[in-house]
């Protein structure tokens, strides 16, 4: 057996089946999923049948990086039965109403304002469970985080509250990207809106294009036509973003690269290849400004992350989804 393999019919089977699984929860065609791994579609078929190339793990390690799952989502039953049920439906049912909270920009009460420090702690802790593919304590952590920023925002209204809206915005990405890896792309959506609303309040248009990439991979779960939508959005939000790169900031030009990745991925998907080359060779100079592998307001995006073939890679994609654990107090 090929680099430590599985060997078993019924083990290949079963992984196959976990492949086509989340290719259909990552909204992949055979196809996409194909490209992304440079194999055509009959090489898709066999491995969703169980083929005896999964009994090679340095093919499994690629196929989960596709995929943006660990690699025991793929050969360990229990934890792929355990993170296919995602969060629980209270749980999701409670990031939707916090979500729909339409009172954020209005100002002023007479209660004490939650505690600015444990909010920056437990969003630090979101985005380091989210990498970790922990998505059920993200699930479990976001109802409150989101609540307690809401509200530290709608509190304050001293010099912190642009602070405040800058840490509310990046919950709305985390919550965007949990609703997507759940496949509640509605979810996902109304969460961008949110975080594109507030982004532009700040006037921080470093922020703005990394909340617009949000929105790009809501429309692009969609129709061709909602896809063309996205990559509207991808070029308007790049003509906005273009002046400020002379003196960006690695924040700055992270949201730039991956919003650029975005557009490509969407452009191949229109079969414009001349743009989708275009927007990809762009992200790669904008990488290599970087100067190397980063993790800039958590987007895995530098160096070695642009030479994936638009699909950017987590830098724990590796471990275990039951790795994390929320520290106490």
């Amino acid at each position: 057996m090929a680099d430590g393999g599985i060997g078993d019919d019924d083990c290949r089977r079963a992984i196959g089946a976990r492949v086509e699984y989340w290719m259909a929860r990552r909204g992949m065609t055979r196809k996409v999923f194909g490209d992304r791994l440079g194999k055509s579609v009959s090489w898709v078929d066999k491995i969703k049948r169980g083929d005896r190339q999964l009994d090679r793990l340095s093919v499994l390690r690629q196929i989960a990086t596709v995929l943006d799952v660990s690699l025991y989502t793929l050969i360990d039953g229990e934890h792929a039965e355990r993170l296919r049920a995602g969060t629980d439906v209270p749980e999701v049912a409670a990031i939707k109403a916090a979500l729909e909270h339409y009172d954020v920009l209005a100002a002023g009460s007479a209660t004490a304002p939650p505690d600015l420090r444990s909010l920056r702690r437990d969003l630090h802790y979101g985005w380091q469970a989210f990498q970790s593919a922990s998505y059920q304590a993200v699930g479990q952590l976001l109802p409150d985080l989101l609540g307690g920023l809401q509200r530290a925002f709608r509190e304050h209204t001293d010099a912190d509250r642009e602070t405040i809206a800058r840490l509310l915005v990046q919950a709305y990405w985390l919550a965007a990207q949990l609703c997507y890896k759940l496949a509640r792309f509605d979810l996902g959506w109304l969460a961008a809106d949110r975080g594109i609303q507030l982004a532009e309040w700040t006037g921080d248009l470093g922020l703005v294009g990394h909340t617009s990439r949000r929105i790009v991979e809501a429309l692009m779960a969609g129709s061709d036509e909602s896809a063309g939508r996205a990559l509207a959005l991808v070029r308007a939000t790049r003509d906005r973003l273009e002046p400020g790169l002379g003196r960006a900031s690695t924040e700055y030009l992270s949201g730039y690269g991956m919003l650029l990745l975005k557009g490509s991925i969407v452009a191949a998907r229109l079969n414009n290849a001349a743009l989708s080359r275009d927007l990809n060779q762009e992200a790669a100079r904008v990488a290599e400004r970087l100067g190397g592998d980063r993790n800039d307001c958590w987007t895995a995006f530098g160096r070695p992350t642009s030479r994936c073939t638009g699909c950017v890679r987590s830098p724990t994609c590796g471990r275990a989804a039951g790795s994390w654990r929320r520290p106490a107090g």
